[in-house]
């Protein structure tokens, strides 16, 4: 890789870190953390170049996802609980790590949920406070576009961390 590649990689790394600082230092969960999530899920498709973005909600005592927002999803998906054990979301759940499939289609542990998207790359960060999974925040590109990267994955991780952060003063508490 030639050097004039690699700096534009940091520059475009300096940014999305720049804009993601400039994102939570004006995000505010206040009274109406539903407006949060949606300017969340709003962001995060733009500033990672994704196709559609969700923010999920955990309930701890039921398994399940709520998906609470959504950006360019089914409008029919969002507000609905999810049994937390299917697909990416599910393995994101048990291990409450980033993870990332490069072509969901053709991978073998797709939820039945979302087997009619047209879903090509996911990336999937888990949203924990004080070692507790709170929600997840995912990212989708579809069609011919590029999978997400590594450095993609631990950017997305950054912004679930910051989000929970949010989150733990009280608004948008989940079971």
């Amino acid at each position: 890789m030639s050097s004039k590649n690699t700096v534009d990689r940091e520059v475009q790394l300096v940014d999305k870190l720049e804009k993601i600082r400039r994102f939570f230092s004006e995000m505010d969960m206040g009274e109406q953390p539903t407006a949060a999530f949606k300017t969340l899920a709003e962001q995060v498709k733009g500033m990672f170049d994704a196709d559609a973005s969700a923010v999920y909600l955990y309930d701890q005592e039921c398994n399940e996802l709520f998906l609470i927002e959504a950006e360019n999803i089914r409008k029919d998906l969002v507000g609905v609980k999810y049994k937390a054990d299917q697909g990416l979301l599910g393995e994101v759940v048990k291990r409450k790590i980033a993870l990332k499939v490069d072509d969901y289609s053709k991978w073998a542990g797709r939820s039945k949920v979302f087997e009619k998207e047209n879903y090509k790359a996911l990336l999937e960060a888990p949203i924990i406070w004080k070692d507790r999974l709170r929600g997840i925040i995912g990212l989708v590109r579809m069609g011919q576009s590029p999978p997400f990267s590594e450095i993609d994955s631990k950017l997305l991780s950054i912004v679930a961390i910051h989000t929970a952060t949010l989150m733990s003063d009280g608004a948008g508490e989940t079971t």
